[in-house]
Parts: C-alpha cells; sequence; structure tokens
C-alpha cells in the first residue's frame, strides 16, 4: 500500500513532512512506497505574494533523500498531512534522516567559504 505525504509550505516544513512520511513507512509495515504530493504547489509563483500567502516551491530536490513526487495523490489514498515540528515523530529514522539530508548540489566558492566560516566558529549562531 502506497502512503502518500502532502507537502506544503517552505523548505523546513517540508523537511519534517518527509521525515514523518519516512517514520511512517518503517513503522507501519502496510506501506511499501512513499509518494510525495506537490499539489499546493501548483499554481504558486515563488516569492510572490497573493493574499497574504508568499509562493513556495518543492525544495526536497537539494538533497539526497529517496523520494517519488507526484503532481496530487488519487481520491481517497492514505495521506499523511500535518506539519510535524516535533524531534519524537521521527525518532525511529534519524540517521537515515541525516544520511538523506545531505545536499546534492555543488556549491559556489563563495558559499564554500561562508562554510568555512561558520565551522571555524566554536559556537556557530544563526538567526532566521
Amino acid at each position: 500500500m502506497i502512503l502518500y505525504v502532502y507537502l506544503q509550505g517552505g523548505l523546513g516544513n517540508q523537511m519534517f513532512q518527509y521525515a514523518a512520511g519516512l517514520s511512517a513507512l518503517k513503522e507501519y509495515p502496510q506501506f511499501t512506497d512513499l509518494r510525495l504530493d506537490g499539489s499546493f504547489y501548483a499554481n504558486q509563483e515563488r516569492k510572490v505574494i497573493v493574499n497574504g500567502m508568499t509562493g513556495r516551491g518543492f525544495d526536497l530536490d537539494l538533497f539526497n533523500i529517496k523520494y517519488n513526487i507526484i503532481e496530487e495523490a488519487p481520491e481517497g489514498a492514505t495521506m499523511l498531512q500535518g506539519w510535524f515540528q516535533n524531534l519524537k515523530e521521527f525518532e525511529n529514522v534519524v540517521e537515515d534522516i541525516r544520511d538523506q539530508f545531505t545536499f546534492s548540489v555543488e556549491f559556489s566558492e563563495a558559499t564554500k567559504k561562508v562554510e568555512e566560516q561558520i565551522s571555524d566558529v566554536e559556537t556557530p549562531v544563526a538567526i532566521h
């Protein structure tokens, strides 16, 4: 049986949603495949605000994750939908997540220098 994960929000939310789906796939043996429903992003233009909402896009392709993205889950499909912003939601796959959330893109030299500067600091801090 296929488990569908409804993706919504930005990169961080997509990461939590994927992790929760991977966790459920491992936890419940009736699910044999994980598919990501990308229909939330269908009519959005990135960074364009419409009705007070900033347009988003599918961003998980930055990582070395194993996924099958589809335009929309079929009617009546088993769907995992939510925000899942709690590490307890995916403790059973935390090592898998760490392995898969590595970048699949090559960074510019300028970006690599910033990474080096951050790595050289004893206690780096980020503000979002």
